[in-house]
């Protein structure tokens, strides 16, 4: 109770038992209308993004868990959220990959951006369905703002994603298997961007 600053008491009265009381402050969910939404369960890697987006004058919003935003996608109910930057460890029970997948399911916030910041590889069979970005901690915060940039204001419609620099093979491999079909791969010096062929109904 004290962690969540809450209280607890009681009454007890002798042969009739006794009555716990517990009061929590009730939770606020933050508003995520036309932000950039930043999942980080650490607090000063969270002030140091929302320092470096904020050269792109839009709204940030810090979340701590995939339970949060995901609390904070329902209350949306206008502007979607325009990037959303996911750690893969959060607090809470869920991680950044259900997050994503719940971004995903949205029958209209299906389309937004995501920076995939995490110390670790995506896992074999991470797919995704739409324009994405991978990238490794530590990352620099110039590094951060050019890939944010790219999403928000230069990506083009097809479903695009960038990884950290590995196999080309196996990347287009990996994602033949799980569905999607690659249309062109471009390469830096550390990440690799794959287009791949818009998703079509079945």
């Amino acid at each position: 109770m004290e962690a969540h600053n809450g209280t607890i008491s009681f009454e007890s009265a002798m042969g009739a038992g006794t009555t716990f009381k517990v009061e929590l402050s009730s939770y606020q969910v933050p508003d995520a209308e036309g932000s950039i939404l930043v999942l980080e369960d650490d607090d000063n890697l969270a002030k140091l993004i929302q320092i470096a987006l904020s050269k792109l004058n839009l709204p940030t919003v810090h979340l701590r868990s995939a339970e949060e935003a995901t609390l904070a996608l329902q209350r949306i109910r206008s502007l979607p959220p325009r990037l959303c930057i996911v750690d893969i460890h959060l607090e809470g029970s869920k991680s950044g990959w259900d997050f994503m997948a719940e971004l995903y399911s949205h029958p209209e916030f299906f389309r937004t951006p995501i920076i995939v910041s995490t110390a670790l590889e995506p896992p074999l069979d991470y797919h995704e369905k739409d324009i994405e970005k991978f990238l490794r901690k530590p990352f620099s915060m110039d590094k951060l703002l050019q890939v944010a940039e790219q999403l928000l204001f230069h990506t083009e419609h097809n479903p695009s994603y960038v990884f950290p620099a590995q196999d080309e093979g196996f990347l287009t491999s990996t994602l033949k298997k799980n569905g999607m079909e690659v249309c062109d791969i471009t390469r830096d010096e550390d990440t690799i961007q794959v287009e791949l062929k818009p998703k079509t109904d079945s």
